[in-house]
């Protein structure tokens, strides 16, 4: 696929309600669960999220999958992982998504699977805080 394919899929899969596909992410996310979960709680992300398209060798057509991880366990995929983030970002979720769709395109055009872990950014000040800061004299 091509970028610029790639990246019309993710618009169309997260930012004008296109459909996702289970399979997708049964065969190339579902394996790694396990290990996001350990990387979110590591990093102490409110949320984690990754998306993944692929050329469907059936149709030809672009095939587009998103996991939502939470800490408390939650799982959403798909359809309801867009509801739900949107719902967790509220207002800023479109402009979210298209700053970072072309930087999830290009990983994606790597061979890279896009992995994007958040906080907000009055925890990651709180966070921040606590880090001693090496002074140079």
């Amino acid at each position: 696929m091509t970028l610029k394919e790639i990246r019309q899929a993710l618009e169309h899969a997260l930012l004008h309600q296109g459909e996702m596909h289970r399979e997708l992410y049964e065969y190339e996310l579902e394996e790694h669960v396990d290990y996001w979960k350990a990387s979110m709680r590591r990093d102490r992300d409110e949320f984690l999220f990754v998306v993944d398209v692929r050329m469907n060798e059936g149709t030809h057509r672009p095939n587009a999958a998103l996991l939502l991880l939470e800490p408390s366990g939650a799982i959403s995929i798909n359809e309801l992982a867009r509801d739900r983030l949107e719902a967790l970002w509220g207002a800023a979720y479109g402009p979210n998504m298209q700053t970072l769709i072309p930087s999830f395109a290009q990983q994606l055009k790597e061979g890279v699977l896009p992995v994007h872990g958040v906080q907000s950014l009055q925890r990651w000040r709180a966070r921040s805080k606590n880090v001693r800061r090496n002074r140079w004299h």
